[in-house]
């Protein structure tokens, strides 16, 4: 298995809680045995381009594509963060993404919250101090 779909499998296993027994994986409803692993989302194959649909639109069919390095974190609500790292864009090519995803634990979609589709886009930076 390549390095960035090791690296996409790696990360949708840390995002189910797989170790834990506490069933706060993704869309998990119930407790989970510490010794149980659970596929939740995303495909099979490796290698997968993302399926951005529209910005800010929780869709069923949004999926980030497979990538490595990515920063990842989980918030206050249960919800799964997911940004950048090195892996497959919307048309399948390879680079850096600056893509920032988040995951509804309750719904089970992905939404793209901002950032570019096409690999290698430099970021908009805005105005320092200014939201």
């Amino acid at each position: 298995m390549n390095r960035p779909a090791l690296a996409f499998l790696l990360l949708a296993l840390a995002l189910t809680g797989c170790g834990s027994n506490s069933g706060s994986g993704i869309g998990s409803t119930t407790s989970t045995p510490s010794n149980s692993w659970t596929w939740e989302k995303g495909s099979s194959s490796v290698n997968q381009a993302g399926t951005y649909g529209s910005v800010t639109v929780a869709a069923t069919t949004n999926t980030p594509g497979a990538r490595e390095n990515a920063a990842f974190w989980k918030d206050s609500s249960g919800n799964f963060w997911l940004f950048g790292g090195d892996g497959y864009d919307s048309s399948s090519s390879t680079g850096y993404l600056n893509d920032l995803w988040e995951y509804s634990s309750s719904t089970g979609e992905w939404t793209w919250i901002g950032g570019s589709n096409s690999a290698n886009q430099d970021g908009t930076y805005g105005t320092l101090g200014t939201a």
